[in-house]
């Protein structure tokens, strides 16, 4: 015990008291898992726990990436390889105009045409399954600048005012969507 300046037993057993409490604190700050120890052990786990969670934003990013690079490449392949399904429906009819024009010597000229046509429906039958088809309009229909391009103006009294007079091309159509007009003559009177 120590002696106080007032000399009171009370004074000098509450000093002591403190001085213990203070010791005591002091050792309690110096055991491990206590205190600053147990400061440390958190600030480390959480440390752990923001290094793990940002090496995962990493990997997530990189994998977001590599998943953009990979579309960007299938989507090109795409593109590139697109029309490869209706060109191969075509060669046929490359291999039939190679066939009639390798057999063309002493063949008359029936012969020729017919092979012509008949090239032509196979062409026609090919784009017809791939969905493509033909602008149905005949001479005398009234013109529609929706399915028809006016080509020509011509003036007969048998026909109509602005009816077709006479289709100059094929106009082809993909579900509701034309692809090409039909190109025509327009019958108009001179007024």
């Amino acid at each position: 015990m120590k002696n106080n300046e007032s000399g009171s037993p009370e004074k000098d057993h509450i000093e002591e008291m403190l001085d213990e409490n203070e010791m005591n604190e002091t050792d309690e700050a110096e055991k491990p898992g206590t205190g600053n120890v147990q400061e440390t052990n958190e600030t480390t786990v959480l440390a752990e726990k923001l290094k793990e969670a940002e090496d995962k934003l990493l990997r997530q990013a990189a994998d977001a990436d590599n998943y953009r690079k990979r579309l960007i490449r299938d989507t090109d392949e795409r593109i590139k390889y697109a029309n490869q399904s209706i060109l191969e429906k075509f060669l046929p009819v490359l291999d039939n105009f190679d066939l009639a024009l390798r057999h063309t010597e002493g063949v008359n000229i029936e012969t020729v045409i017919e092979g012509i046509r008949l090239n032509g429906k196979v062409m026609l039958e090919t784009i017809e399954k791939a969905g493509m088809t033909k602008i149905k309009v005949e001479a005398g229909e009234p013109f529609n600048p929706a399915e028809h391009e006016a080509i020509t103006l011509c003036s007969n009294e048998n026909m109509p005012d602005n009816a077709v007079a006479l289709v100059i091309q094929n106009g082809y159509r993909m579900a509701d969507r034309v692809v090409r007009p039909a190109k025509v003559q327009v019958n108009k009177f001179n007024k």
